[in-house]
C-alpha cells in the first residue's frame, strides 16, 4: 500500500519524491552502494510518509483486541465481566478532525513537519523519542501498543524504506487504471485490492 500511494497520490509529484530521499546524499543514487542504515534513518520524511499511508490505509477497524481476564468498572460506572473482548478503533481514531487536520486528506510531510520544527528549536535530541512514537500513541495504533507492541517493527521498517528507496531511484511506477482502487473489507479487516495492476519502467 506505501507504493501505491506514493505513486498515485496526487500530492506526491517527482520532486517531491527525491525530496523524500534528501538525507541519502546529492545527486541521483543508483544501486545500492552509495546510502546505508544510518543514511535511511535520516529520511524523516520518508518515515513521515509512511506514517501517513499507515494512517490512511490500516489494515482493519479494530486493533489492540484484549480480553478481560478481571470484572473492570469504567469512571462512568461501565462494567466490563471477564470473558469479554475489547478493543481500539483505529480508522475512527485516524480519520478524527480532532486529532488530524483535513484528516482525509493524504499530506505525506504530515509528520515530518513536526521532527522538522524540533530542529529549528535546538531539540534536535527530542527527534528519536518523536520517531518512536510512531509505533504507539493515543491517536496511532498500526504497531498496536504496550508490551504486545510488534517486536518486528524496526526491522520492517528498514527493510520497507530500503525497498521504497530502490523503487524510486531505479523505476517509475503507476497503477494501470491511473487511479488506486478502493480497499474491500472482510469484516472487520481492510485489504488492498487483489486486481491492481501495477506497471514498472526502468529509469535510463
Amino acid at each position: 500500500m506505501p507504493y501505491t500511494t506514493l505513486q498515485v497520490n496526487q500530492t506526491i509529484s517527482t520532486s517531491s519524491e527525491k525530496e523524500l530521499l534528501s538525507n541519502l546524499g546529492s545527486g541521483r543514487l543508483r544501486g545500492t552502494n552509495n546510502w546505508d542504515r544510518d543514511k535511511l534513518e535520516k529520511c524523516w520524511k520518508l518515515d513521515s510518509f509512511f506514517k501517513e499511508s499507515q494512517r490512511l490505509n490500516g489494515m482493519g477497524a479494530m486493533s489492540l483486541p484484549r480480553k478481560v481476564m478481571v470484572p473492570f468498572t469504567f469512571s462512568d460506572g461501565t462494567i466490563l465481566p471477564p470473558g469479554v473482548i475489547v478493543a481500539a478503533a483505529p480508522t475512527a481514531i485516524h480519520y478524527d478532525e480532532s486529532l488530524y487536520t483535513n484528516a482525509a486528506e493524504f499530506d505525506g510531510l504530515r509528520f515530518s513537519k513536526t521532527w522538522e520544527n524540533l530542529v529549528m528549536q535546538g531539540k534536535s535530541d527530542k527527534i528519536e523519542e518523536e520517531r518512536l512514537r510512531l509505533t504507539s500513541t493515543h491517536n496511532y495504533f498500526s504497531f498496536e501498543g504496550g508490551r504486545h507492541a510488534c517486536p518486528g517493527r524496526f526491522f520492517a521498517s528498514t527493510i520497507l524504506k530500503s525497498m521504497m528507496v530502490y523503487v524510486i531511484l531505479n523505476y517509475d511506477v503507476k497503477l494501470e487504471s491511473g487511479r488506486r482502487p478502493a480497499d474491500k473489507w472482510y469484516g472487520l479487516m481492510c485489504m488492498p485490492s487483489r486486481k491492481a495492476k501495477v506497471l514498472f519502467k526502468a529509469l535510463e
